[in-house]
């Protein structure tokens, strides 16, 4: 009898090297504030054997575990933690670091959605989610614009007896440094101001602006160098010592209407410039952007699930799913209540909003080549996501190579040989940037 009681004993000493049959109670925390955190998950070989409770408290049983495994402790915001069996068997807590994270597979909603369908669920919540008829609001914008040459030159053909002889010399070297300076540099305005806006339930909206709008100009204005008068102008006019009067005219085949100069106007006051369009439309209400307005017309892919502001949310990527859409791009949706928290979109490569080749027949082309969008808002604890920012690029290229007269006019006589012949070859990418910041006024 004492034989087998000791071969009992034996046996469960050996098994017991290599088997767990206790339960394991464990504390998960914090590692800096050392707080519990609740339905941490444990998986082993990817299946999920545990969850910590509202406590933070993990009761694990590790029966039939060898020695040589290791569990994988994950929570939303944390870092994974690895454990062997045989290190966890002495420990009573584990504290996890924190860190914003891609969230895996597990993290499932109740009922596994369509990117197609999260879409349409986004658009049915809109009015839920968003704050159209009570805003109150402090809003920064800048409008930046710059414009860059790739090409830029004026050749002056003829010049008659608007130019004594001697003087065309001179006239040609000042012209010359003129054509550098547009050449190589990049040409950049830049006003920016704040204003308020309040939206009150049924009534108009009230823009108020506040303070001064700073400004910043290089020597020419990017939207003025690309126009062909004002260029033909600033290029010629100052270099022939006349005060004359005069007309241009384009080619053999007019291009753009004819233009005579007059007093310069300038009713701009800088300290007061304010310009109420900000996109309000688009900013306050996302069922605006085409691509939820004409949805069907694109194609929805869930990219992940990522943790971001302490929620989960679906990343999205969209792209045209017919011809006449040109733009693609990505958008973030929470995975609760279908709102939007922020999103970008862009053209397509190889895709123009507009798009006008007129080299070979009139020397003229325009392609509307850039548009970006970005937009974000905030998720406020009463549920509602206000703005953050937005921002709008546009861009445009540019191209002509054209010659141009100019006649001047003396005693309201046009002389037929009071004129310059010029050619100009102009080539070059404008961009023009709105960037918007809120505040909310309380």
């Amino acid at each position: 009898m004492k034989n087998k009681s000791f071969i009992f004993i034996l046996l469960y000493l050996i098994l017991s090297v290599s088997l767990y049959a206790q339960e394991t109670e464990i504390f998960i925390g914090n590692k800096k504030s050392k707080l519990a955190i609740a339905y941490a998950q444990v998986f082993l070989d990817n299946h999920i054997i545990g969850f910590s409770n509202s406590k933070g408290m993990l009761d694990l049983g590790i029966k039939n575990l060898n020695k040589s495994d290791s569990i994988k402790l994950t929570a939303i915001g944390y870092k994974a933690n690895f454990i062997s069996i045989e290190k966890l068997t002495h420990k009573d807590s584990i504290f996890m670091e924190e860190e914003i994270q891609t969230l895996e597979s597990v993290f499932i909603v109740d009922k596994a959605l369509t990117a197609r369908e999260i879409i349409e669920k986004t658009k049915k919540n809109i009015l839920e989610n968003y704050k159209l008829d009570s805003l109150n609001f402090k809003i920064h914008k800048t409008e930046t614009r710059t414009y860059e040459f790739e090409q830029f030159d004026i050749e002056a053909k003829k010049l008659t007896l608007i130019l004594e002889k001697e003087k065309q010399k001179d006239f040609e070297v000042r012209l010359k440094k003129y054509v550098d300076s547009m050449n190589n540099t990049i040409h950049l305005s830049r006003k920016s101001y704040s204003f308020l806006f309040k939206q009150l339930p049924y009534d108009r909206p009230k823009i108020k602006k506040i303070g001064d709008t700073k400004f910043f100009m290089t020597p020419h204005d990017p939207l003025s160098v690309i126009i062909w008068s004002y260029t033909l102008e600033k290029a010629l006019i100052p270099f022939l010592n006349t005060d004359l009067n005069f007309k241009l005219k384009s080619g053999a085949i007019p291009f753009e209407r004819s233009y005579k100069v007059s007093e310069e106007i300038n009713n701009s006051n800088k300290k007061n410039y304010f310009k109420k369009d900000w996109y309000q439309k688009n900013i306050l209400n996302p069922l605006e952007y085409d691509f939820l307005k004409n949805s069907d017309d694109y194609d929805f892919n869930i990219e992940k699930t990522v943790h971001l502001d302490d929620n989960i949310y679906y990343h999205l990527s969209f792209s045209p799913e017919r011809n006449r859409k040109k733009i693609e791009g990505q958008v973030y949706i929470s995975v609760e209540d279908f709102g939007i928290l922020k999103g970008n979109f862009q053209l397509v490569d190889g895709k123009n909003l507009e798009n006008i080749n007129l080299k070979l027949v009139l020397g003229a082309a325009m392609k509307k080549n850039k548009h970006e969008v970005t937009f974000g808002y905030i998720h406020k604890t009463s549920g509602k996501y206000i703005p953050k920012y937005f921002s709008i690029k546009n861009g445009e290229y540019n191209y002509l190579h054209r010659d141009y007269r100019m006649k001047f006019v003396n005693d309201n006589w046009l002389k037929a040989n009071d004129k310059v012949t010029t050619t100009l070859l102009l080539e070059g990418q404008g961009l023009e940037l709105t960037e918007i910041t809120f505040e909310e006024n309380h």
